[in-house]
């Protein structure tokens, strides 16, 4: 099982469904409803490999509707930006969104298939921390590897605050450059938070924890 959180039009979504195949189950989140309709048009497609089931909410604190900014009329590229504390993120275009509490939705909807949950990847332009701690119990309970960014815009306290978090549910942190098995696993450390503007984070949680 894995959750994409962010899923956009499924660039991640379809490659990671065919990789767990039939047998296994993708959860697509997308609040987006205009990128959601062509996540669920690729989400309908090669049903006889996949399994993906697309969601159009985002995952927040409380259900409600939120307000989400986007950079562009066409709304590509944004997220729950006001939670950031650089307020000049540049995203001018409000949309109103569907958001519902993940953790709950998930012990309520698909409780039995959390126990082959192994893979959270989380694209929120910043968001991600608040993600991280609205599903803390799934993480702590079934310790699915998990794929982080950290957005450009996150001041040097909010990438700290990232990184605790990560390291506060037992995980190691590595930098993500590709999808490649031989690729060389550089850990990331606190202080590397702040060596990149831009980068995504591929948390593990410690072997040294397991009991």
């Amino acid at each position: 099982m894995i959750i994409d959180i962010g899923a956009y039009e499924g660039d991640t979504t379809v490659p990671m469904a065919l990789a767990v195949g039939k047998e296994g189950l993708v959860l697509a989140l997308e609040p987006n409803f205009h990128v959601y309709k062509i996540l669920e048009k690729n989400a309908s497609l090669n049903k006889e490999f996949t399994n993906i089931i697309p969601m159009c909410f985002a995952a927040t604190a409380e259900d409600g509707e939120f307000t989400f900014n986007y950079s562009d009329a066409s709304f590509c590229n944004g997220g729950f930006l006001s939670q950031n504390h650089k307020k000049n993120h540049g995203h001018h275009y409000p949309l109103k969104v569907k958001g519902i509490n993940l953790e709950h939705y998930l012990l309520g909807h698909y409780k039995e298939d959390l126990n082959r949950l192994k893979l959270i990847k989380i694209d929120a332009e910043g968001y991600d921390r608040e993600i991280l701690k609205s599903i803390s119990k799934i993480i702590i309970d079934f310790k699915p590897k998990l794929i982080i960014e950290c957005y450009k815009q996150l001041t040097t306290e909010e990438r700290h605050k990232l990184y605790d978090l990560i390291d506060g549910f037992g995980y190691d942190s590595f930098y993500l450059e590709n999808f490649e098995q031989e690729t060389e696993m550089k850990r990331i450390k606190k202080k590397n938070m702040t060596d990149y503007r831009h980068f995504d984070i591929l948390a593990i949680y410690r072997t040294s924890n397991l009991k």
